[in-house]
């Protein structure tokens, strides 16, 4: 896996890089990174395999501060994607990803062949509204929890019950938890959850040129 730095005005984009053929471009969650896609990486050898780390996590640095919505991660993306691969691509997406891949189709359809959302939504109601307002809130005031409270706390929203209730996947998954929110700076988090809070886009994604599967 070849990791390299893609720098804008705004931002120095860390990246990286698997693979030669078809470009395939997998959009992280929230709080994670692109390396985490190494897995399925290994999956598809027949292609060129593309992630990153968005603003906010990982080695990625913002030359501007939050806020970042949704539609600035999609410019990012948008510009990696003109730069290390030959669109159009197919872009995966899950959770924040999932929300980036959906701006992508909408706002750099030439750059799109196929997008692929998982966990995803057209905006944010019920629990999940109150669960992420109230989280940001909590960061904002400079709240922190304990890393092994953090690891239950987090992956609740990450895991279904399949996973959390099965020890062999359990030890598999727990590490990625452990990795994203054991030492999690707050107003990175919080920045994150924000963009993915303020997104909307159910009047737009009807509009939709591009396959999207959810």
């Amino acid at each position: 896996m070849h990791h390299a730095t893609f720098d804008t005005p705004e931002v120095s984009l860390h990246y990286v890089q698997q693979g030669s053929g078809p470009d395939i471009v997998w959009c992280p969650g929230g709080d994670q990174i692109g390396e985490e896609w190494a897995e399925q990486f290994d999956l598809f050898p027949d292609f060129r395999c593309t992630s990153f780390d968005p603003r906010g996590a990982g080695k990625t640095i913002s030359h501007k501060p939050p806020p970042w919505p949704i539609a600035t991660y999609a410019d990012d993306l948008a510009a990696l994607i003109r730069e290390v691969c030959k669109p159009p691509v197919v872009v995966v997406g899950l959770s924040m990803g999932a929300l980036i891949v959906q701006d992508m189709i909408l706002s750099h359809p030439d750059l799109v062949r196929f997008g692929v959302a998982m966990g995803t939504s057209g905006s944010k109601a019920g629990f999940i509204h109150e669960w992420e307002g109230a989280e940001i809130r909590f960061r904002e005031a400079g709240g922190t929890l304990p890393p092994d409270f953090a690891l239950a706390h987090y992956a609740l929203l990450m895991y279904p019950s399949e996973v959390l209730g099965d020890d062999a996947l359990w030890e598999k998954c727990k590490p990625v938890v452990a990795a994203a929110y054991a030492e999690r700076d707050g107003e990175m988090l919080a920045a994150q959850w924000q963009a993915c809070l303020d997104y909307d886009g159910k009047d737009r994604l009807p509009g939709a040129t591009r396959p999207l599967p959810v």
